[in-house]
């Protein structure tokens, strides 16, 4: 998935509204007056939001309770999601296999909109695309819209995944102000907003000897991660029983390289809350064992560009 190394944060106005909220609620708590103005607002404030949440959490619950299905056949759920939104709600939805080498992801409804539109005009951006799934178009499965893309996981024995989000920020500048202020508080919490960076989700595939994957870690895991904590967290997602994955990560490095000289050559780009996926195979032995002549690319992923002039 293409991401921006850096994102705007929110604009220098809405920071003072937050400023002057905090100097009134100082002020409500000093105040018995202000205390029953500030009690009464924030009961006009937080009731519609909480039947709204309520609302939508049951929505969700109903969307996710039966499979989807095209044509006559339920489609199989992609079993290496290690992020994003379960089952089928506005923000989109779980990943699911159409045929083998594509999953289907649905689309965003509302102010989630939108990612359609973006690989189709991602296509007309080729130096980008690189860093991108192929886009293979668009199914409506169950009257809900999904664009089908590449599984770059496709072919590999064990494949390891890690999915980690960019950006000082997850959220643009056009969404509605309470959704701003909670994605501020969030961000302000985590690496977000100290790093530009945030683990979002983990998997390295293959049984463990409890039957499960040797490793899997998800969002409440990343968001537990501190800024002193960021290096022996990445250690661990890119490592195989311990051992570092040498090759996978000079790989990547030169891959970042690349997608860096695009970033800041190419038309500017504003990309929001996206995350860079990296999927390789475990290195099982160290790297001087090896027979083989030259290096192995970590498959699903395409090899480095060569950066003009």
């Amino acid at each position: 998935r293409g991401s921006s190394l850096l994102l705007p944060p929110l604009a220098v106005g809405d920071l003072m509204l937050v400023h002057r909220w905090r100097r009134e609620l100082e002020a409500a708590a000093r105040s018995p007056e202000l205390q029953a103005v500030a009690a009464a607002t924030a009961a006009a404030v937080l009731l519609p939001l909480l039947l709204y949440g309520c609302r939508r959490c049951a929505r969700r619950r109903v969307a996710s309770g039966a499979p989807l299905t095209w044509g006559t056949m339920p489609l199989p759920a992609f079993d290496y999601q290690v992020a994003g939104h379960m089952g089928l709600s506005n923000e989109g939805g779980s990943l699911v296999v159409p045929e083998p080498g594509r999953i289907a992801k649905p689309v965003g409804l509302g102010y989630f909109a939108g990612e359609d539109r973006f690989y189709q005009k991602l296509q007309h951006t080729p130096a980008l695309a690189s860093f991108c799934p192929a886009f293979y178009g668009h199914r409506s499965i169950k009257g809900r819209r999904f664009v089908v893309l590449e599984d770059l996981t496709h072919g590999l024995t064990n494949p390891c995944i890690v999915d980690i989000k960019l950006g000082t920020t997850t959220v643009a500048p056009e969404a509605a102000w309470s959704k701003r202020i909670t994605h501020l508080a969030k961000d302000r919490e985590t690496t977000t907003r100290s790093l530009g960076i945030r683990l979002i989700g983990a998997m390295h595939t293959g049984c463990g000897r409890d039957g499960q994957p040797r490793l899997k870690l998800g969002k409440p895991w990343g968001k537990a991660v501190q800024p002193s904590g960021l290096s022996a967290a990445l250690r661990k997602v890119f490592s195989n029983e311990g051992r570092l994955c040498k090759r996978a990560i000079r790989h990547f490095i030169s891959r970042l390289d690349a997608l860096q000289h695009v970033l800041t050559t190419q038309p500017r780009w504003q990309l929001v809350s996206s995350s860079l996926l990296f999927v390789f195979e475990p290195e099982t032995e160290p790297p001087a064992r090896r027979t083989q002549a030259s290096p192995v690319t970590p498959a699903g992923i395409p090899s480095p560009v060569t950066p003009a002039g």
